[in-house]
């Protein structure tokens, strides 16, 4: 059977989570060892600093949670209120929830899809994948991409960095080619010069106080970085320009931003001010090519961004639903398309069998007319042999389902048993 089981942030708390949690230099060597273990046919680990979850092809969930407990070094007592363990359908239906975002801690973000991708391309190329778990994880894959096109869980900003971009995304439409000035070098703009760099904008720039700081930081990102002191002449060459540097003053005032517009030529500036106390006068809002946004603006940009999020969210549930039953139906189909061949197979065998008696007969001179009889009489034999003492047997053992399966099956008269 399918099995799936782990623990995540919504489930434990972050200690024990990182006492789960598979190290990355490791994790090859963890996933092999895990494919040794006795009853587990097929292995994949997906671990995240959100989640550690185990996806197996097992004969019991067993022998998951005492790899787990053995591997991680964690007992029975410590981890058995937190742990989680799905089974066959509900192993779909989670991984579905897990790869389309419903279960982040951020509903709807990206990453967790491309880090499931890689759980899946690491346990194939470690060889510790079948038939089973392939078939899972690339059904998830197609259906992820059918519930994210469906749905908008994907589209709205619930992070500053994203709430930004999409700002700049409706003021310039070419935002990959403008000019992104950063002022700061704390995690904050951190984040928001990953995000833009992740998105393809090559032009960063970023000041700060300690120009050694916003050194480390543009090389991480290609940006070039310089001192407090060059920040009025480079505003003027940005398209973006967002701060959050701790000042008890305003660094940029609606004096300075009159002077760089003239030199911009009336093009139009987003401005950012994540600073707190303002990093940035509130009366630049009054210039006509300034778009000023504070962090109450972009605070309420992803209170809203969150609430379409949960209302995507809901049709997301609905469409994993959809996507698991069908899911289901077709395993079902495959299991009952070998079945069929199988059952084929056999009857087709002793039928050729027979074929071959019945023809030597008719060689050696024997009447047609009895040939045809012995050959259809010892067919039915043999055909109806092992079906009849398997029914024998279930009668005895008193498993009436499968005697009522063969009236089924064989469209028998319609009587209790």
């Amino acid at each position: 059977m399918l099995i799936a089981c782990g623990i995540n942030h919504h489930s434990a708390p972050l200690l024990l989570r990182e006492r789960v949690a598979l190290d990355k230099q490791h994790f090859r060597d963890s996933l092999q060892n895990l494919k040794q273990q006795p009853h587990i046919e097929e292995a994949a680990i997906l671990s995240t600093c959100h989640r550690t979850e185990i996806y197996c092809k097992s004969q019991t969930e067993n022998s998951v949670i005492s790899w787990l407990l053995q591997w991680r070094g964690v007992s029975w007592e410590d981890i058995k209120p937190y742990l989680y363990v799905h089974k066959n359908t509900a192993v779909v239906k989670h991984l579905l929830r897990v790869a389309s975002g419903v279960d982040s801690m951020v509903v709807g973000e990206p990453q967790i899809f491309g880090q499931i991708k890689q759980a899946f391309s690491t346990a194939q190329s470690e060889g510790t994948l079948g038939k089973h778990l392939h078939q899972l994880f690339q059904y998830t894959f197609a259906s992820t991409k059918q519930i994210r096109t469906q749905t908008a869980i994907g589209q709205h900003p619930v992070s500053f960095a994203y709430a930004i971009f999409v700002l700049a995304k409706r003021i310039f439409e070419d935002i990959q080619q403008k000019t992104i000035l950063l002022i700061g070098s704390g995690e904050m703009i951190e984040m928001i010069a990953r995000y833009f760099h992740h998105q393809g904008v090559s032009k960063l720039m970023i000041v700060n106080r300690t120009e050694e700081k916003a050194q480390r930081l543009a090389q991480c990102f290609g940006a070039k970085a310089m001192g407090l002191d060059c920040l009025e002449e480079k505003i003027g060459e940005a398209d973006v320009v967002v701060s959050a540097l701790s000042s008890s003053l305003p660094l940029i005032g609606k004096g300075l931003l009159e002077r760089t517009t003239k030199k911009r030529k009336r093009r139009p500036q987003l401005l950012v001010d994540l600073g707190l106390p303002r990093n940035m006068e509130p009366e630049i809002a009054d210039l006509e090519d300034a778009y000023l946004y504070c962090l109450d603006d972009l605070k309420q940009i992803i209170k809203t961004g969150l609430q379409h999020r949960q209302k995507a969210a809901q049709h997301a549930e609905s469409l994993i639903e959809d996507y698991t039953q069908e899911f289901t139906r077709l395993s079902r189909e495959k299991e009952i398309s070998k079945l069929i061949y199988s059952l084929r197979h056999k009857t087709e065998k002793t039928r050729d069998e027979e074929i071959e008696k019945a023809l030597l007969l008719l060689e050696k001179g024997e009447n047609p007319k009895y040939a045809l009889t012995h050959f259809a009489r010892i067919l039915t034999q043999k055909w109806m042999h092992l079906p009849t003492v398997k029914l024998h047997q279930a009668a005895s053992e008193g498993r009436f389902e499968i005697l009522q399966a063969m009236k089924y099956v064989f469209e028998l008269m319609d009587e209790k048993i």
